[in-house]
């Protein structure tokens, strides 16, 4: 489900209206913090570089006020956060995918 979010958020033509900005946002903004605590776990709380500065643009992404009640008298302002989500989203995904469960960060110049 978070994968057809993801493709409806940035591959829609047309893009989502307000009501489907806001479902995608709560939905999505709920993925995002989860795959935060998912790498962080996995990770042993030390993520590498690359993975770092994701849970920093999640976290900042998931700070900012969700625009709920603004996505019909704002919608691009809606839209624009709804993507921002989606694209960090994405990142956390990738860093999850490239390393198997339980496996410690890479380190940041090859082999320790």
């Amino acid at each position: 489900m978070v994968h057809d979010d993801l493709e409806r958020a940035v591959g829609a033509v047309p893009p989502p209206g307000p009501e489907e900005v806001d479902r995608l946002t709560g939905r999505l903004r709920r993925s995002l913090a989860q795959l935060v605590r998912v790498l962080l776990k996995r990770r042993g709380g030390r993520p590498c570089t690359v993975e770092s500065a994701a849970v920093a643009r999640a976290r900042r992404a998931l700070a900012e006020p969700a625009p709920y009640e603004n996505a019909r008298r704002h919608p691009d302002a809606a839209l624009g956060h709804l993507r921002r989500v989606d694209l960090v989203t994405l990142d956390l995904l990738d860093a999850l995918d490239e390393a198997p469960h339980g496996s410690p960060p890479p380190h940041p110049r090859g082999n320790p």
